[in-house]
């Protein structure tokens, strides 16, 4: 699952934004970075063989015949190094654009947040 997360992660701060060397494209008041994230569609996951299919491409293999096609929807191939608990392909859709921290957000950027929030009481 934390890879899934953090693979969602890099491909919305870096595929959809453009490449990571860029500039932010917004910085908030305390210089905090933001790349937007437009609306749109991606495909997230892997296409992965189990075991047993990957036997039966085995045999295709040896006597000449094409491997099993796994039917991604994005059209790409098998990801030989997916693991098996990893979600499936599929379509993600984002229907409104957003701004995404290109960095983690560090605890004092969060106090300095929840300050001018006006929510002190977090704050104890």
């Amino acid at each position: 699952m934390q890879k899934t997360l953090s693979l969602l992660c890099a491909l919305l701060a870096g595929v959809l934004s453009g490449p990571a060397a860029r500039a932010a494209d917004y910085t908030n008041s305390i210089g905090m970075e933001f790349n937007n994230i437009p609306a749109g569609r991606f495909y997230m996951g892997s296409c992965y063989l189990s075991e047993a299919d990957r036997e039966i491409n085995r045999k295709r293999k040896t006597i000449g015949l094409p491997p099993k096609d796994v039917g991604c929807p994005s059209g790409a191939g098998v990801d030989d190094e997916a693991d098996d608990d990893e979600t499936l392909q599929h379509e993600v859709r984002i229907g409104r654009g957003f701004r995404m921290g290109v960095y983690e957000v560090t605890l004092g950027q969060f106090k300095q947040y929840i300050a001018a929030a006006g929510r002190r009481g977090l704050l104890a």
